[in-house]
């Protein structure tokens, strides 16, 4: 097992030589945002396209820390960001983009279940959700 940092002082010069998957695990101990599920008890990193539920419950807390009116009306831009990041063209990073648009949705979806009542709740996914699906889903490669 390798565990040399980058040396790049006078007279050093190597890179770092690291095992396999020791890099990801310190940079992602490091930034110091992942939940206690997430690192080190699952062999997910947070530059993975895994979906994350973390992520989904941030945009959820989000929405509710707003209340009904202000939540309808953010997640109406965040929906908008949303259709892009499912319509990113074929690269790398498509898969990323995807699950961060799946991401957002999930928290979009769970934050309204939570702060609004049935009727206006029924009126959402009549004006926003559905017709987010039907654009979004066709977008996705399978």
């Amino acid at each position: 097992v390798y565990d040399h940092k980058e040396d790049t002082s006078v007279g050093g010069g190597h890179a770092a030589q690291w095992a396999t998957g020791v890099a990801d695990m310190i940079r992602d101990s490091a930034r110091n945002i992942a939940p206690r599920s997430l690192f080190p008890f699952q062999r997910t990193n947070q530059s993975s396209g895994t979906f994350k539920v973390s992520h989904a419950q941030l945009v959820e807390n989000i929405l509710v820390g707003l209340g009904a009116t202000d939540a309808i009306t953010i997640s109406g831009f965040l929906l908008t960001f949303s259709k892009e990041m499912a319509a990113s063209p074929p690269s790398e990073d498509q898969r990323n983009s995807q699950c961060t648009s799946a991401e957002i949705f999930a928290g979009i979806v769970r934050g309204f279940m939570l702060i609004l009542d049935d009727e206006n709740l029924r009126k959402v996914w009549e004006s926003d959700l559905i017709p987010y699906l039907e654009e979004v889903i066709p977008k996705i490669p399978i």
